[in-house]
């Protein structure tokens, strides 16, 4: 290839490109919802995320979790852990090696 058809084929892959940062901006993606600089993200606007729950679901979470966690003490109580490493469980060392192994300093 000589250098003209290299940089022929440079300037058509940039023009691809900025078609496709041009139709990103214009929102032909699903989710392409990005500022154009210098504009400021409009103010009070609620960010996506979680959603809040209302009281009744909140209290009904807060019982469930009483509940898992009465089984989980009264389980730990009677020595029949389901699968929680305790204190002495050699599965991962202090310094986070697999299998208990000390490394060579």
């Amino acid at each position: 290839m000589d250098l003209y058809s290299i940089i022929d084929t440079l300037i058509a892959e940039r023009n691809r490109i900025d078609r496709i940062i041009q139709s990103l901006d214009a929102g032909g993606a699903a989710g392409a919802g990005r500022r154009k600089a210098g504009k400021p993200a409009r103010a009070g606007a609620k960010r996506p995320g979680r959603k809040s729950m209302d009281p009744q679901a909140r209290q009904d979470v807060s019982e469930r979790m009483k509940r898992y966690w009465a089984r989980r003490r009264s389980a730990d109580a009677a020595g029949t852990s389901e699968g929680a490493p305790d204190a002495t469980s050699t599965a991962f060392h202090v310094n986070g090696a697999a299998g208990g192994q000390d490394r060579e300093s």
